[in-house]
């Protein structure tokens, strides 16, 4: 099973939102053997999903509503085998407070080949929001096929064990 992490600040707009469009695909595609989470470098555990984030999901027919936010820990870290940030300096607080995710983590930009950060839309209008998740939907578009490999690569390495 591929664990799939994504890292923003608050984990109430931009990696909810990556978790549920990620989970959405992996479902509608029947592909059991990931499981997909989410945190924030600077999370409040607990707290919901932003309204605009709400708002853009529902959108697009994914329901949001029981999301709760949760701060970054070595747990996830360790957890993870894959481990997306929203920006690059989402990726380089992330290595400096776990090192042994150097191998690891990189940014959604990055890991689908154009380098983009993903913007932060909290505190901004729906078409922000909107504007964000299409942003996130693209790259996890142009990720597909690597995420997919891992997982093939990661279930295949466990067949053997």
């Amino acid at each position: 099973m591929l664990r799939v992490l994504f890292v923003c600040t608050g984990n109430t707009c931009r990696s909810p939102m990556a978790e549920a469009l990620l989970r959405s695909k992996a479902d509608s595609l029947g592909c059991s053997d990931m499981m997909v989470l989410s945190a924030g470098v600077g999370a409040w555990a607990g707290a919901p999903a932003s309204s605009g984030a709400l708002s853009a999901m529902s959108e697009l027919n994914i329901d949001l509503s029981s999301h709760q936010s949760r701060q970054i820990a070595a747990e996830y870290v360790a957890a993870a085998d894959l481990i997306l940030t929203m920006t690059e300096n989402h990726r380089r607080y992330l290595i400096a407070a776990f090192p042994e995710a150097v191998d690891k983590a990189i940014t959604l930009g990055e890991f689908a080949g154009t380098g983009q950060d993903v913007a932060d839309p909290y505190g901004g209008d729906a078409e922000q929001y909107r504007t964000c998740a299409t942003q996130i939907q693209a790259l996890l578009e142009l990720s597909w096929e690597k995420i997919v490999e891992r997982a093939g690569k990661k279930a295949a390495v466990e067949k053997e064990k």
